[in-house]
Formats: C-alpha cells, structure tokens, sequence
C-alpha cells in the first residue's frame, strides 16, 4: 500500500545524459540514512529534461506548485504521455515536501571513508561533496570539442568499437533513425585519431576560463544549460559573397555606335562620323 512506502525528503533534482536519453533524478534525504537518489522521468530531449529540473526546482523553493502552471502545461504538452505524467506527479510531490519512493529504486550515495576525512580537502566537504565555481581556489578551464564524422562503412565502425568493448544499447532504447546505435559506437571511438569507418568533416575546440563574478559556473550547478559556440557558415558566407556570374566585358560597339556626319563631307576638317549618342563630337 501507498502508505507503508518511506517517505523522505527531496532536497534537489539533477539531469542525467546519455547519447540516448535524458533522465531526471530527485537527491533525496532521510533521517534512518544517507542522501539518496531516485529516478523521476526519462525522456529522449534534453531540453525537456532540463526545463523539468528548473520546474521542479522552483516548486521546491517555494512550496506551490502553482507558481509553475504555465511552463508544466507548455513542457509536458510537448512531451510523450509517460514522462509528461511522471512530471505532473513529481511537481505534486515536490510542492508537498515529502517523496514517497518505491522500495529498492534508491541509489545509496555512500558516505566517505571517516579515516580519510584529515585527507579531504574542504572543497570535497563541499554540499554533497560537489563544490561550486566559488568555493575552488584556483581557475577553473572549461574546454567544449566539436566533432562531425561521415559513417561511409557502418560495419567497420561497429567492428572497431566492439574491439574497444563497446556494446550498443539495447533495442528498446534505440530510435528508428539509429538502430544500430552508430551514435554510441562513435563516441567510444572518438578519442581515436582515425575512427574506422568514418571521415572527418568538422574538428574545433572552444576554450573559456570560468569566472564567478562574470556569473558562470560549473555545469553540474549550472541553472542553464553550457552553450558553446563554434565557427560556423564560413563556406556558405563566402558562397553568397561570390558573384553568381563572372561579370562580362560590355559591348563597346552596341553602347557607342556610328553614324554618318550631317556635314556630309562638306566640312575639310571634318573626320567623317560622329558617335552615337553616348559620345561627343570630335
């Protein structure tokens, strides 16, 4: 019965990505344990996941669930009926203060070693052991690759990457556009200077240092999603610039014909024509 399941606390709710599927979690805390976490929804988008998690986490801060009735009706209207009702339930949940979780679906998060803890630096004694972008003391590199790879042989690449360990997700999990899993096989193999089965079209990297006084931070604790950006339409700027005809040489003789002098040689200095329209008398 719904009454005999624990009930804790939720005090936060973080995304999972995979190349797949985006799955919302709830950290939650108990009294008789350590801090937990339970899954809330899966989805394919992950926007949709993270719009879940700046829902849900405003409905935590402030208790009322009506505070977020226009973005839930706008986000699970674009969602599939499973998730969408996962979310509808979570923001009940959440707005309530309490989490009724179902026995064996919480992942322990296990407390550290308390014969390490002369070892643990106050950074790692941080809020649930993560710290913020202003709670380390150095600087803080964020790196953000982009990679675009043209599969020209399907079975070399999943060859490659199975010699690499690699398994594809099962079928369930895989859209129609990619049964095969091509997407995970690739991303095994990306470190490689040469995957097998590919050609490079597209390799850049993009370099910031964080600032916290600029408003960044670190992408676990980030509000917003990291968006990087990267050179892009070089070749179809130079394309629109380019004229689309080489530009001819005008014809001269159509542009300035000759006609004969009205002086009709009577005139000794006269040279006998004139120009047409477009030119003067000589």
């Amino acid at each position: 019965m719904l009454s005999s399941l624990p009930v804790v606390q939720a005090i936060d709710f973080l995304c999972e990505h995979t190349s797949s599927k985006s799955r919302v979690m709830a950290l939650l805390t108990h009294d008789n344990g350590p801090s937990s976490l339970t899954a809330v929804l899966t989805c394919k988008d992950p926007d949709h996941a993270c719009e879940a998690v700046r829902i849900l986490r405003r409905v935590l801060a402030r208790r009322d669930a009506t505070t977020v009735d226009d973005e839930l009706k706008a986000l699970t209207a674009e969602m599939p009926d499973a998730p969408a009702g996962s979310l509808r339930q979570a923001v009940v949940q959440a707005a309530s203060g309490i989490w009724q979780a179902e026995p064996g679906t919480l992942f322990v998060v296990p407390d550290p070693d308390p014969s390490e803890d002369e070892a643990v630096s106050d950074v790692a004694s941080g809020p649930v052991g993560h710290p913020r972008l202003k709670d380390l003391p150095g600087k803080v590199v964020r790196i953000a690759h982009l990679h675009e790879f043209h599969v020209t042989d399907e079975d070399a690449l999943l060859r490659a990457a199975v010699d690499r360990g690699w398994e594809p997700l099962p079928a369930s999990e895989l859209g129609d556009d990619d049964p095969r899993d091509l997407i995970g096989a690739v991303m095994t193999l990306t470190e490689d200077p040469d995957i097998a089965g590919t050609q490079t079209l597209e390799e850049q990297s993009s370099a910031e240092l964080l600032r916290a006084e600029d408003g960044d931070e670190l992408a676990d604790w980030s509000a917003a999603p990291v968006v990087t950006r990267f050179t892009h339409g070089w070749r179809l700027r130079g394309q629109q610039t380019r004229p689309a005809a080489e530009e001819q040489t005008p014809n001269f003789a159509a542009l300035f014909a000759t006609r004969d002098c009205p002086c009709k040689g009577e005139d000794e200095e006269c040279r006998g024509v004139r120009m047409a329209a477009h030119a003067p008398y000589r």
